[in-house]
């Protein structure tokens, strides 16, 4: 019969023998445990020890994976600098992690490198085809380019795979991007089916309806997007652009005064604030408003075109016609401003020069047909004058 005291030493002293043989196996197991728990630094720190001992391939791979854990934790808290570290840290370990080039990709995106992020995306695509959160952050970074077509054709992918509120708030907002009003307010309404607390959703709609020209689905849906979000300056801006369609003046001025308070450099909003000055009569306020607009953007056409309107009105020829020549240099097609400026040319008596407007805002494809039909008419009774 065999004696198991005498044996028993025996097996012990072999398991420690063992143990101390492969250590590598045991940190391992502890950064096993510790990434189980999303425990980042210690998975790190213990799977680093092991990758000291062994160059066996999966603790590389053990290892990539906690510093993708901790990139992505970095990220979740918006820190991006960190994050973009990990994330390489972890492809450096691992080149065919998917996972890892998508978060880069990502991290990338949310630090408006999208370049960059277009390139980890490229990557985590080619190594995973089917990774739906790689079409649609690539697609996030294609619609901040303005590509459009590149934008819609990622997230169709991602929607595909995983249809969720960001990925049709995205392509809504790509479709507005192509002036497809309609393809943009569905996206944005099936966004809101999905989340229905979304002011960006709200938001895009309510500016799908502002280009429609139905102002007061409009008005509803900004003014929900602000109740979500109300330090969003481009939301109030275009609700005051729908309130001013709706002849609503008041409103509009204060939305307009609003986006301009959330962003002192808003150069179009200081121009819609001091058009609606100029449709109250407000002459001196509105000139204030739209020379600030000029000085944040001396190629705004639009612009100079208003402040010449408003140095008409006030009988301030000498003024009015170098703003409305300088719109027109900006944009030659520019009918109101040929309009405007043949009618301070008649006010100066200059007949020729106004008659030569006129006849341009007949030509121009552009012109609204019922300054033509004015043109016409002033054409007409000039050369029969003559």
């Amino acid at each position: 019969m065999v004696d198991v005291s005498r044996i028993l030493p025996v097996i012990v002293v072999f398991l420690t023998l063992l143990a101390c043989a492969n250590p590598a196996a045991e940190y391992l197991k502890k950064g096993d445990a510790c990434f189980q728990q999303q425990s980042w630094d210690e998975a790190i720190a213990e799977y680093g020890k092991a990758a000291e001992l062994t160059p066996e391939p999966k603790v590389n791979f053990k290892l990539a994976q906690a510093y993708n854990g901790r990139g992505k934790s970095y990220g979740d808290n918006k820190q991006w600098d960190l994050a973009i570290a990990d994330f390489t840290r972890a492809l450096e370990l691992d080149p065919q992690s998917a996972a890892a080039a998508a978060n880069r990709g990502w991290a990338r995106c949310n630090t408006q490198k999208w370049d960059l992020a277009i390139a980890d995306l490229n990557r985590a695509i080619e190594l995973d085809p089917k990774l739906a959160i790689a079409y649609l952050n690539r697609g996030w970074a294609y619609h901040e380019k303005k590509q459009w077509d590149l934008a819609i054709a990622d997230l169709n992918k991602a929607i595909e795979s995983k249809p969720e509120a960001r990925a049709y708030g995205f392509r809504g907002s790509a479709y507005l991007g192509k002036g497809q009003w309609d393809l943009g307010i569905a996206d944005f309404t099936r966004a809101l089916e999905l989340e229905p607390e979304v002011g960006a959703a709200y938001s895009g709609r309510g500016y799908g309806y502002l280009r429609k020209g139905q102002w007061d689905l409009a008005v509803a849906d900004l003014t929900r997007a602000i109740e979500l979000r109300p330090d969003v300056a481009t939301t109030y801006y275009n609700r005051g652009s729908a309130y001013a369609r709706k002849d609503e003046l008041e409103p509009a001025i204060a939305d307009f005064t609003m986006a301009i308070e959330l962003k002192s450099d808003y150069a179009v909003a200081y121009n819609d604030r001091g058009y609606t000055y100029i449709r109250t009569g407000q002459w001196s306020t509105a000139i204030a408003d739209l020379t600030k607009a000029i000085s944040l953007d001396p190629q705004l056409a639009i612009a100079y075109n208003n402040r010449g309107r408003a140095y008409a009105e006030t009988n301030q020829w000498s003024l009015a016609i170098p703003d409305l020549t300088r719109a027109i240099e900006l944009k030659p097609d520019y009918s109101v401003a040929f309009y405007n400026r043949a009618i301070a040319y008649k006010k100066i008596n200059q007949y020729d020069l106004a008659l030569a407007d006129y006849k341009k805002v007949v030509e121009l494809p552009s012109s609204d047909p019922a300054l033509v039909e004015l043109s016409k008419q002033w054409i007409k009774e000039r050369e029969q004058g003559k």
